[in-house]
């Protein structure tokens, strides 16, 4: 009686101190995130990321799940040749052509700004911190999962807080009637993307929230989601205070998609997995029942933004998104101007291999599309096909997740981050170039640190 008494206290202390570690992890980087957003202009907070690490390391130590690192998984395996091909075409493009130098490949692999490694690592480590938070929401222990789904509000609470002070520093900084600020050489669209990013942390935990709320009281999934929303709510005129289009379009896309995933996976019943035929039906109503959230809250986001300009006396018109009081949305033509004009030029320079300073040998450094579709005319057809394999065995392993899951909960969490992957994705060929920091983050996020089921469950936490 006393030694399991014993062993219990034993388990309990060590998952309070796995997640105490992860939180520690998710909060590093959080400051981080939005030390950068509040501070527009300056690169901050670096000894955060080495906390971030720090925290990480010492999790692995203590949960001794040594395994996602000796034993990665497919999409990992994929993600180091697209980044060993990367950086091989443009150490040789450096030598041979000689535009760009060490310091600039340094930049779009390790940089904090768009480095590809540097944003999947980031993703990676903070999919390992929340997996922590997910095992212990599926304790066997009631008081355990009470506690983490507590950790979780008390952490949006402080996003929440974090986002308002950014924006109460940014807007006095400029004035209420002035919604434009300096470029800061590129610097706002770094705070946009870090804006998303941290977005990205508060939907998976969010969603982490709802896959157990049966296990939780209703309050707490529902406490949640408003958290999200008012964070939702504050970064979209941040974005544009910022004046980043990107930030505001993936902020407000990603809520409204996260709303209707959500929504959609809260309402399909707990039905066999072998019959395909009814989950499909009962998917398709959900969906449809999806649609109709998905409008309501795009339209209480698109209220409250609204409100929130009349507020502190700024003219909507006025904003970047509007083209600063003109007929023209400067961000999209600009976009459609150099995919028209210079694609084609990029691609038929080197269409087999690439060349990652094409467009400064021909059109001007810069002048590249947009668009993931860069990847083909930068790095050839090899480097776009290493890129295709890439995403598709992520989507692949989510599709795994979903159909050989042992319950809703597993099949919850697949399904958010293969949709949550899938939007970062789209926006990405739709309007930013393939360095874009949010879109290597949501790889290494979702795609490759997504929850692993198998391995997850081994590792359920069983206090007493």
């Amino acid at each position: 009686m006393h030694s399991g008494s014993g062993s219990g206290n034993a388990y309990a202390v060590l998952t309070l101190i796995r997640l105490g570690a992860g939180w520690a992890t998710l909060a590093f980087t959080s400051a981080f995130l939005l030390g950068n957003v509040e501070q527009l202009g300056e690169t901050t907070g670096r000894y955060l990321l080495v906390g971030a690490a720090s925290s990480g390391g010492l999790l692995l130590l203590v949960s001794r799940r040594f395994e996602i690192l000796l034993r990665p998984n497919k999409p990992a395996f994929w993600f180091w040749l697209f980044a060993l091909y990367f950086v091989t075409c443009y150490l040789i493009d450096s030598i041979t052509v000689g535009v760009r130098g060490v310091a600039d490949l340094r930049e779009v692999t390790l940089g904090t700004s768009g480095g590809i490694i540097f944003g999947t690592g980031l993703g990676y480590l903070n999919a390992f911190a929340l997996s922590e938070v997910a095992i212990v929401l599926r304790s066997t222990s009631r008081g355990m999962r009470r506690f983490a789904s507590w950790t979780v509000l008390v952490y949006l609470g402080y996003v929440l807080y974090s986002v308002y002070s950014a924006f109460e520093a940014n807007l006095a900084s400029i004035g209420p009637l002035q919604f434009l600020i300096q470029d800061w050489g590129g610097a706002y669209q770094r705070a946009g993307d870090n804006a998303f990013i941290q977005l990205l942390i508060a939907g998976g935990l969010t969603s982490a929230i709802f896959s157990v709320k049966k296990r939780l009281p209703t309050f707490h999934a529902w406490a949640a989601a408003v958290l999200t929303t008012a964070i939702t709510s504050i970064l979209i005129p941040l974005s544009q205070l910022l004046g980043s289009n990107a930030g505001l379009v993936t902020v407000l896309g990603y809520y409204v998609v996260g709303v209707a995933t959500i929504y959609a996976l809260a309402s399909i019943p707990e039905l066999p997995i072998g019959n395909l035929p009814l989950y499909r039906r009962t998917v398709l109503r959900a969906s449809m029942r999806a649609v109709g959230t998905l409008a309501v809250a795009a339209g209480l986001l698109i209220a409250t933004w609204q409100r929130a300009l009349e507020y502190i006396g700024v003219d909507k018109s006025q904003l970047r998104i509007f083209g600063y009081g003109s007929e023209e949305v400067f961000s999209i033509t600009s976009r459609l101007s150099l995919l028209s004009e210079n694609y084609l030029r990029h691609l038929s320079y080197s269409p087999i291999f690439g060349n990652t300073q094409v467009d400064a040998l021909t059109t001007g450094p810069g002048t590249y599309a947009h668009s993931f579709l860069a990847i083909l005319s930068h790095l050839g057809l090899v480097g776009f096909a290493l890129f295709l394999i890439l995403l598709g065995s992520m989507i692949y392993r989510h599709t795994q997740q979903w159909r050989f899951a042992g319950d809703s909960e597993d099949r919850f969490a697949a399904f958010f981050a293969s949709s949550s992957l899938m939007f970062v994705t789209g926006f990405g060929f739709a309007a930013t170039f393939y360095t874009w920091l949010p879109f290597w983050f949501a790889v290494g996020f979702f795609g490759l640190g997504s929850p692993r089921v198998e391995r997850v469950r081994r590792h359920i936490i069983r206090t007493q």
